[in-house]
């Protein structure tokens, strides 16, 4: 039914908040990223280890989520990110622009 689908999407969104939360924060054009702001972003995780381990778990467990959608949460009402044509590209793109930076965060000194 309709109204448990609709339930069931909000719960897997709600699961990956913080996630959503940091590549709206740092990705979005609401939000006015720009290419000062991807230092930016490294260095906060490079100075907050805990939060960049727990991010990187997060995002490894939603690009294994095949309820989450990755190709409507980046661009979305309140938040657009990359206009992807299909899941597999906004997942491609989660994983060379959000993960690779969390990783990269986590090679480099603090």
């Amino acid at each position: 039914n309709e109204t448990f689908l609709r339930l069931k999407q909000m719960t897997t969104i709600h699961r990956y908040d913080s996630l959503l939360s940091t590549i709206t924060a740092y990705f979005s054009a609401e939000e006015g990223a720009s290419e000062e702001s991807i230092p930016h972003f490294v260095n906060y995780l490079n100075e907050h280890s805990t939060y960049r381990d727990s991010l990187r778990l997060e995002i490894e467990q939603s690009l294994k989520d095949n309820e989450m959608s990755w190709m409507t949460e980046l661009w979305a009402e309140y938040s657009h990110v990359f206009d992807a044509s299909s899941e597999d590209e906004a997942r491609d793109w989660v994983t060379r622009n959000v993960l690779s930076l969390v990783n990269q965060a986590g090679e480099q000194p603090a």
